[in-house]
């Protein structure tokens, strides 16, 4: 079965999906910060960054439905990525996809910090063509 997947621009709609998905066990475990955020703290959090000039977050969707994020933050000439699917849609190729036509968006470097112990994630971001630096 081929999904078909979207990005969109994320808004103050989508705060409860994202905020579900920030605070999925899985997700939290992977996090750099790897520990759950209260909801004004989310929100205060996704306040700025729809206000920001230097982050972007995108919303992926397929036929439709929340299946994850993507946020882009700019640190002058580099750009951090960071993507987080739901359970749902995890190992059905939609990371390397949302990667990919994120970076269409971009017209800097483009790195993307993940934990060793996160294989499927690296994985993800080596077919959508990040190398690996230890």
């Amino acid at each position: 079965m081929v999904l078909t997947m979207e990005l969109k621009q994320a808004t103050k709609d989508d705060a409860l999906k994202l905020f579900e998905l920030r605070n999925e066990q899985e997700v939290i475990s992977q996090s750099l910060n790897n520990q759950p955020v209260g909801w004004t703290e989310h929100l205060r959090w996704l306040n700025e960054t729809l206000g920001s000039d230097n982050r972007k977050l995108f919303v992926v969707q397929v036929a439709d439905e929340f299946a994850g994020q993507v946020r882009l933050d700019k640190q002058g000439d580099i750009t951090h990525i960071s993507v987080a699917l739901t359970k749902k849609y995890r190992g059905k190729g939609l990371g390397t996809e949302a990667i990919c036509k994120v970076l269409d968006r971009v017209d800097n470097d483009v790195i993307a910090i993940i934990k060793k112990k996160n294989i499927a994630s690296i994985r993800v971001h080596a077919k959508a063509g990040f190398g690996c630096d230890i």
